[in-house]
């Protein structure tokens, strides 16, 4: 499997996509906002993948599998058909910044992406609506304005530059001939103003244009086996992976080159990519939507004094901080999960009870107690949010970690029952109310999945705050995986990040 995620195996569909190109009509390049369906007509094949049908275009590149490689593509593996992958608001911004220079980050203004386990670079999610249509169109020609004005001042305003060299960068490979044909009249319109107007029409037709908003991948025919994408779509995987942007200078030089076709030569390729700070999106990207941490932003807790309206913001900063520490350091998942550090500034300090002395707003790194608190999940941005707003919540943190950690969540509560936390009890500890709860017949199935991992995070409060009593009561932070490759008993969250760092299964589901 890994030799066929390095040499690029792609499944095969049918159907007339964005490569099939009759007499001059790019037909990929009008559609560029579409449904985000299947059809039959335009970027879109029948099997959901664009460009499959008809003659392979200029840039196809490697094309089929050898058989060596097709071997290593096939058995238990299926590489699957692949959708056009639209840009995602994100990787819109980051391509803009890298194209263009331009920071400011155009796609806030863009509707939301659509969320699927909160992820939002789901392809298969990633329809263009009306809204989304008109907001490219109108940031286009903002951003070609900007752009054009930039080009021609430093002399780079001719047609081949503008429509060969710029579009290389935009659709991330050459153009094809019908292309740089088509392109080149736009220009030459423009033209009949000044070079400058022709750059800009040519710059605000790309922004739009399906090459630009979509990574489409055309290099197969469609016939039946499997397919080698392109130095160049491989260029664009490696980037948009890593980077989530376009690729680089050097990458596009080795796709012109024909050197990311082995595993060699692409992983020469990720061992510098990944010395790059560009790699600090890839991993926000991936942590952030993974532990929920925009919805922090949206919390509320009740009879926490030290809680405050940017506490919620540092707690992000936190884990931010936090993930890029442990990625740059050793990139280890057991470290994710044990490190005994954290960052934290003088708010989030008084929010967990620690020593505030000589802090001030900017996050510092401080070492920890690791009999108390240890790595990712003992960070606010987690304990707060998988908590209610007036007290500890053992079923949500329970649910977290099958969840997101093990990647085995508990079937769905009968639809009869109603939710909501045993009430609070000055006489009695978090466990003890929930004992009740979890002996009740429609309730205890699941529970008995959830609570006894979730009570072993009693020892934190609703905000993250570390407790040694409840109530006047010792806590018992005693907790049992069930139903896992790691089974057992285990006592507070320290015992249980180290059971999880050694589990198999969390890799997996990680």
């Amino acid at each position: 499997a890994s030799l066929a995620v390095l040499v690029g195996c792609s499944g095969q569909v049918s159907g007339r996509g964005g490569g099939d190109e009759e007499e001059g009509d790019s037909s990929a390049d009008d559609d560029a906002v579409d449904d985000g369906s299947s059809g039959d007509d335009g970027i879109f094949g029948t099997g959901g993948r664009g460009g499959s049908g008809g003659t392979p275009p200029a840039s196809a590149g490697l094309g089929r599998l050898t058989d060596s490689e097709a071997k290593a593509c096939t058995g238990t593996l299926d590489p699957g058909t692949l959708p056009p992958r639209r840009l995602t608001r994100r990787e819109y911004n980051n391509t803009v910044a890298d194209l263009l220079g331009d920071t400011s980050s155009p796609a806030k203004d863009f509707p939301s992406d659509e969320r699927v386990y909160n992820f939002d670079n789901n392809a298969a999610a990633l329809s263009v609506s009306a809204a989304l249509a008109e907001q490219y169109q109108q940031k286009a020609d903002t951003l070609a304005q900007a752009a054009s004005t930039k080009l021609c001042a430093n002399n780079g305003c001719t047609k081949a530059d503008i429509v060969e060299g710029f579009g290389l960068k935009a659709f991330r490979r050459p153009l094809e001939a019908a292309e740089v044909t088509r392109y080149g009249k736009v220009f030459d319109q423009g033209a009949k103003t000044n070079a400058q107007t022709g750059a800009k029409l040519v710059i605000e037709a790309m922004l739009q244009s399906a090459p630009f908003l979509y990574r489409l991948e055309t290099s197969g025919t469609a016939t039946s086996g499997l397919v080698k994408v392109s130095p160049y779509e491989m260029a664009s995987r490696l980037s948009y992976l890593l980077w989530a942007s376009m690729p680089d200078d050097e990458l596009l030089q080795a796709a012109k080159d024909n050197k990311l076709g082995t595993t060699a030569e692409v992983r020469a390729q990720v061992d510098r990519m990944l010395k790059s700070p560009k790699t600090e999106r890839m991993v926000e990207s991936f942590h952030e939507p993974w532990m929920a941490l925009a919805e922090v932003f949206s919390l509320d807790k009740v009879g926490f004094p030290a809680w405050k309206p940017t506490t919620m913001a540092d707690m992000k900063a936190e884990t931010a901080a936090f993930v890029s520490e442990v990625f740059r350091s050793n990139g280890s998942l057991e470290t994710l999960l044990t490190a005994p550090y954290t960052f934290v500034n003088q708010n989030l300090a008084q929010v967990y009870g620690m020593d505030a002395t000589g802090m001030t707003s900017s996050l510092k790194r401080v070492d920890l107690d690791p009999k108390q608190r240890l790595g990712l999940l003992t960070q606010g941005a987690i304990l707060a949010h998988e908590a209610k707003p007036n007290q500890s919540s053992p079923v949500l943190r329970g649910k977290f970690v099958r969840d997101a950690i093990l990647c085995s969540p508990p079937p769905p509560p009968p639809m009869n029952i109603e939710i909501k936390p045993p009430d609070l009890d000055p006489n009695l500890t978090t466990r003890q109310r929930f004992d009740l709860h979890r002996n009740t017949e429609g309730c205890k199935e699941c529970h008995m999945l959830l609570d006894p991992v979730g009570l072993g995070f009693e020892n934190f409060d609703a905000v993250g705050k570390y407790r040694a009593t409840e109530n006047g009561k010792t806590i018992d932070a005693s907790g049992e995986l069930i139903e896992t490759d790691v089974d057992g008993a285990f006592n507070g969250v320290s015992e249980l990040a180290n059971k999880l760092a050694s589990s198999d299964q969390v890799k997996r589901c990680y």
